[in-house]
């Protein structure tokens, strides 16, 4: 069924998503490399596919370790389906066979509609063959790059919804992506995107800098919450139509900037409310960071996300649930957004504004409104 823009996936698939039990029983994904004989994790997790079912086609792209190439599978009694392939024609030593296939076991864990579908492996027989669901569209970067400016703001927002409901699912296993860009994300013909590269190891110390952390960029410290920041960077490709991440500066000077709180602004065109939301995933500390249910959530009311300008508090208000201040504000005479960024806890009370919830949820608001007035750019009113 195809996906319909502006519904979620996980409304169009409920059936097919499973969930991670909570509490005790909290199940966690199993690192294909923690098997004595990583053989046998690949035979758990993958199925194996006879290669006189395969019908191997041209070639669509390059991966890890070569080739991809389009491809039929048809196994006896089965309606033919269209897959990717990708093989190791080369053979190599079989620690790299095992890195190979370790990730085929990786992403046969998962079953979500926003992570890439594992067919099945090819391993008694050469070349070895990682077969997976055919996504016609190929990287999402480069999809939206050949289509620039022909989506809303609401369909740009879809999109992102799905890879934050694949994200959130996949924390839910306790499993670090490590590699999220827009590149890792791959589209179908039915505009339905997919996380992938799930298991893949990123290549040389600055290959992914543009979407790390800083503790990531620091300490090597990968977690769910640099994944958050690496998904704030994806929202960002979106909105600029895969625009580069920090454009065309050198990657000393994308660090001396992330060192600096430099945070990339916001694309042409991009709802300040969504811009809010890239920021609250970049926030330094990572305890402070969303998790991905959060965004999750915003996404699927994208409405409070696409207004066009916030042109006064009143709007800003509005924007973030918390317009019955309007009036309080106005009294208080907090005409401009640089008067808002002035607010403490103190300031509060006197402004009628007493719930312990909405003091929170506003004061939260307004750490996120500060670090966008610093970007360049920003238009104060």
């Amino acid at each position: 069924m195809p996906a319909v823009w502006g519904q979620s996936s996980l409304e169009l698939y409920p059936h097919n998503v499973p969930h991670a039990p909570t509490g005790l029983g909290v199940k966690y994904y199993i690192d294909p490399s923690t098997y004595e004989d990583p053989c046998q994790a690949i035979r758990e997790f993958a199925r194996e596919v006879d290669p006189t079912y395969i019908k191997i086609e041209e070639v669509i792209g390059a991966g890890s370790f070569g080739e991809v190439r389009r491809g039929r599978l048809q196994p006896r009694g089965r309606r033919e389906q269209a897959v990717a392939i990708q093989a190791l024609w080369t053979g190599g030593a079989e620690s790299l066979q095992m890195t190979f296939l370790s990730q085929a076991a990786v992403l046969g864990q998962f079953q979500h509609p926003n992570i890439l579908r594992l067919e099945g492996v090819v391993t008694k027989s050469r070349p070895l063959m990682v077969l997976t669901e055919l996504m016609e569209l190929g990287p999402l970067d480069s999809f939206l790059r050949q289509r620039e400016g022909q989506f809303s703001s609401l369909q740009l927002v879809a999109m992102q919804r799905g890879v934050a409901a694949a994200m959130q699912y996949l924390s839910s296993f306790a499993f670090v992506h490590r590699a999220l860009s827009a590149h890792s994300v791959l589209v179908n013909s039915h505009l339905v995107c997919k996380v992938a590269r799930l298991g893949h190891s990123p290549q040389g110390p600055s290959c992914m800098l543009r979407w790390a952390a800083p503790e990531v960029i620091a300490h090597g410290k990968h977690t769910t919450s640099s994944d958050v920041w690496s998904f704030g960077i994806v929202m960002w490709e979106v909105m600029s139509y895969g625009e580069r991440p920090y454009w065309d500066m050198s990657d000393q000077e994308v660090l001396n900037a992330i060192q600096q709180e430099f945070r990339l602004p916001p694309p042409p065109g991009c709802p300040p409310g969504l811009h809010l939301l890239m920021l609250d995933t970049w926030q330094k500390d990572r305890t402070q960071r969303p998790h991905f249910d959060q965004p999750s959530q915003a996404l699927l009311n994208p409405v409070s996300l696409d207004f066009p300008t916030l042109d006064s508090p009143q709007a800003w208000l509005s924007a973030i649930g918390l317009e019955c201040y309007q009036d309080n504000f106005s009294r208080g005479g907090l005409c401009t957004f640089n008067d808002v960024a002035q607010l403490s806890l103190e300031d509060l009370p006197a402004l009628g504004i007493t719930l312990a919830g909405h003091q929170k949820k506003l004061l939260h608001n307004i750490q996120l409104l500060q670090r966008h007035l610093r970007q360049p750019g920003s238009v104060e009113v």
